[in-house]
């Protein structure tokens, strides 16, 4: 590694790890120091230009004296932070081997509820932001990550590392450059500003940096050759689970209900449930296509884009039919090569900008006849490939809605789009054709901009960088289009990695609101099984059923079904009602200080907490005796509190229906969804036009049939009861995206194709007309 840094090595020649272990370490961190430590000056200077930017825009004293100061220090210190954060990596790294801390099952958590505290602020903050940066950059590394995990199992001599302990890993590197952070500048520079520029600039090219560890642990003989490969289960697997399941999970799914029998996952306390079914170790293309599973059902039938060959036949029959002339009189003998053309095309467009493909066509003939003769024309072939364009063009201006951009840049595009169709047919043949990829971007952005009635400013200033770009290029040719297409791919890549994180946090907050609601129902059975066979005043009740069940509800979050948590809660339960049952004067001091603190927990004041202990800790008699607040009042009180876990923004737009209201039809659609897979793309039709907007199916329940729909964006659109989608399916208004469909601009040589066809017909029903009897 490079002078001035050598002498961090003495923590892991110091570590007693085994010399082949400590030697690939080594190799790990001088990777990391000639790939991240070139980006860590350049970060410097733009958090560096940001505070004095800021310091301009700021009105307030204090603050420019904060910045300004922050500035200084950054100036001042700023070759102690690499360092920093290469000793703190260069530690995370000497540590594989110690101890990690085990994540212990719910059967395990024994602390005292008394004992909960809340953390501080501060601390939570940064942990928040910490994963919030590392997000993107695992969700579009997670198969290499995985490996890589595996791999520094084997350096451990332990299980795989996970996410969170790689040191090499997205967190890691984050906590290393925190720690470095305050190492370097104490608290003049806070992390929160620091962390974000580091993300997004020193971890920039972070998946191939990821690429070049993994190639080095394989030369370093590391689990040579480890791949990835997704077990399939077999008949007998799916059978042996089958065989465990209950009687009634194993006959044909029934309607959501809202009973509190659910699977046992959902019960689990938060940060312990099963992970997502969302897979994301796939590219982030791959969101935006319909699961294998709908695919390999739905994708025969369609028809494959029309050939140049069979659109140039059709053209040319419908010329040779209708008696159209052609472009040249017969005395044309010769045409120029597909080159020569294009130079004069090239020359062409410095002396004029022309409107249309057909403008452009007869502005290109002139200048051949007047350069070579006139009986010298364009090849055939070109002839052909320049009238479809032009077709082509005139078909998509019919297709795009009143206000759109696309025209506009469509005739930007002529010239580039003339110089990819002269000189062969790739354009027409090849769907990959880097120029028809671009047209078909455009198309099909511009259709989604109108049905979601949104644009992408981030996308539209790529798109008119690309056109630019194209634009500035004399002879555009396939490298010319390949570098546009980059371009689009790069920033829609990183829009799709927005959508994921979007749909990832709206399905958290939807099993969430899963896990709030079984609770709920399991609290509501708990107690309802408990008070069915006792009287107690209706006050004492509402005490009961609003304020004590939310308390239960809480319980069964944190602690899960069974634990320990749990059953002391229970116990609590069996106490109260032991007591509010006893004829005699009768009263517990722990349980009244448990009982308020549980429901100081779930947000109620200390007063009204207090004042509902003393109710619930105390007989009816000694309350009575004792002077405490009116219990009729303290239950008026608590039922104008608001619940906890009320949450309405995630509550289903319409009410589901019972199941015997269902018509065959609906009921055989429901079935379908309830056997779909998460990421199931619909589209729904918007009006009588048959215009459609896509929705993503990103989660739903069988347990309450919910279901969460995003836009290709990624945010939340409608949350709907299966129900509904199955009425809806049944009636027209929703149907399955067809999965692989062809492109718009696929779509669109195929009307071409028709449109040849029928007037083909056309043309020979008018020269034979059938004669009338």
């Amino acid at each position: 590694m490079g002078t001035g840094f050598d002498t961090h090595l003495a923590t892991l020649t110091g570590s007693n790890l085994p010399p082949r272990v400590a030697n690939v370490l080594r190799q790990l961190l001088d990777l990391a120091y000639a790939e991240l430590q070139p980006r860590i000056d350049p970060m410097l200077d733009m958090l560096d230009s940001e505070f004095f930017r800021d310091a301009e825009k700021s009105r307030n004293p204090g603050e420019q004296f904060d910045l300004l100061r922050a500035a200084q220090i950054l100036r001042e210190k700023r070759t102690a932070f690499a360092p920093a954060f290469f000793l703190h990596l260069e530690q995370h790294l000497a540590r594989i081997r110690s101890p990690r801390a085990p994540e212990l099952p719910a059967s395990q958590w024994q602390e005292p509820l008394s004992n909960w505290t809340l953390e501080e602020g501060e601390s939570v903050d940064a942990d928040l932001q910490l994963r919030e940066l590392a997000i993107p950059l695992e969700s579009a590394s997670s198969l290499p990550l995985y490996l890589l995990g595996q791999r520094f199992g084997v350096l451990a001599a332990s299980p795989a590392f996970s996410n969170a302990q790689l040191p090499l890993g997205p967190q890691q590197l984050l906590k290393a450059a925190a720690s470095g952070c305050q190492s370097a500048f104490g608290a003049q520079i806070p992390t929160a500003r620091f962390l974000p520029l580091f993300s997004h600039h020193v971890l920039l090219h972070y998946p191939r940096f990821l690429k070049k560890i993994g190639l080095l642990m394989e030369q370093a003989g590391i689990l040579p050759g480890l791949a990835f490969v997704p077990a399939r289960p077999t008949k007998g697997a799916r059978a042996a689970v089958e065989a465990v399941q209950s009687p009634a999970t194993a006959s044909s799914p029934t309607a959501p209900s809202s009973a509190s029998t659910a699977s046992p996952t959902v019960f689990s306390p938060a940060g312990l449930a099963p992970t997502s079914p969302h897979d994301t170790t796939h590219s982030p293309l791959s969101w935006l296509e319909q699961p294998q599973a709908i695919s390999a059902e739905c994708t025969s039938g369609q028809d494959a884009a029309p050939t140049f060959r069979q659109l140039q036949a059709l053209l040319s029959a419908h010329r040779f039919a209708s008696g159209i002339p052609l472009s040249k009189p017969v005395q044309a003998v010769s045409a120029i090569s597909s080159a020569q053309a294009d130079e004069i095309l090239e020359q062409l467009a410095e002396q004029a900008s022309l409107p249309s493909i057909r403008e452009w066509h007869e502005a290109l003939q002139k200048q051949i006849q007047l350069r070579h003769g006139e009986a010298v024309t364009l090849s055939r072939t070109d002839n052909d490939a320049i009238e479809l364009l032009a077709l082509l063009i005139e078909q998509i201006y019919l297709e795009t809605h009143d206000g759109s951009s696309l025209p506009a840049r469509l005739q930007r595009l002529q010239r580039p789009l003339l110089h990819a169709v002269i000189g062969g047919h790739a354009f027409f043949e090849d769907p990959n054709h880097p120029a028809r990829q671009l047209l078909n971007t455009l198309v099909e952005y511009d259709a989604q901009v109108h049905a979601e009635h949104s644009a992408d400013p981030g996308f539209d200033a790529a798109i008119e960088q690309a056109i630019e770009q194209l634009e500035r290029h004399p002879r555009p040719d396939r490298q010319a289009f390949d570098e546009a297409n980059q371009r689009l791919l790069e920033q829609l890549q990183q829009q799709l990695k927005r959508a994921q994180t979007n749909e990832k946090r709206c399905v958290e907050a939807m099993q969430g609101r899963e896990r709030m609601l079984s609770a709920k129902n399991i609290a509501h059975d708990v107690l309802d099984s408990r008070l069915k066979n006792l009287t107690l005043p209706p006050p004492l009740q509402t005490l009961l059923r609003n304020a004590w069940q939310d308390a239960l509800t809480l319980a069964l979050l944190r602690y899960g079904m069974p634990s320990q948590g749990w059953n002391t809660h229970l116990a609590h339960t069996e106490e109260i009602l032991a007591l509010l049952c006893n004829p005699a004067p009768a009263a517990s001091a722990a349980l009244k200080r448990e009982v308020e603190s549980a429901l100081q927990r779930v947000g109620y004041h200390d007063e009204d907490a207090a004042a509902v202990a003393d109710h619930l800790s105390r007989s009816p008699v000694a309350s009575a005796e004792n002077n405490a607040p009116n219990v009729e009042e303290i239950a008026a009180r608590i039922q104008a509190h608001a619940r906890f876990g009320a949450d309405d923004a995630h509550a289903p737009d319409e009410p589901a229906r019972s199941p015997a209201t269902r018509s065959a039809r609906e009921e055989a659609y429901y079935q379908q969804l309830c056997a779909l897979p998460f990421g199931t793309w619909f589209d729904f039709v918007l009006n009588d036009q048959g215009e459609t907007s896509r929705r993503r199916l990103s989660w739903y329940s069988k347990h309450s049939g919910e279901a969460l729909l995003v836009n290709p964006r990624g945010q939340r659109v409608a949350i709907m009861h299966l129900d509904s989608l199955a009425i809806m399916m049944a009636q027209g208004k929703v149907r399955l995206s067809p999965p692989n469909q062809m492109h718009l601009v696929d779509r669109i040589l195929g009307a071409i194709a028709s449109m040849l066809q029928r007037l083909l017909r056309s043309d020979i029903h008018n020269a034979h007309p059938t004669p009338s009897a």
